[in-house]
């Protein structure tokens, strides 16, 4: 579900007229929405950092987010992601428990492609 969310807001954006900076109540969404996107594709040995990374990068652009829009962003998402990282084990146990099924990934691939 945060995939679908995360990708229509892309959309939208991207297929509105960038006449400025992406509006920062969007770009405060993002970095951590990455950032969790990353930790669970490391937490389930998914090998999909890539493929978010380059999506990501080149949506955030489309949305016409400024180079200071998407450093903020992406700090946001590296300390989501490091902060995922050091979850107790028993949280990282539950969470793979819930996420790291092939539905689930497939499900992952298809949003990212959208």
């Amino acid at each position: 579900m945060r995939y679908l969310i995360i990708s229509v807001i892309l959309s939208a954006l991207a297929a509105a007229p960038a006449k400025a900076d992406a509006p920062n109540s969007i770009v405060s969404l993002l970095g951590p929405s990455v950032g969790y996107l990353l930790g669970q594709s490391d937490l389930c040995e998914w090998g999909l950092t890539d493929k978010i990374e380059q999506t990501y990068k080149a949506s955030f652009q489309a949305i016409g987010m400024s180079a200071a829009q998407q450093s903020s962003a992406w700090e946001q998402a590296k300390a989501r992601r490091a902060g995922l990282a050091s979850m107790p084990a028993e949280g990282k146990a539950r969470m793979k428990a819930d996420t790291c099924t092939a539905e689930f990934r497939a499900r992952f691939e298809q949003d990212m492609k959208n």
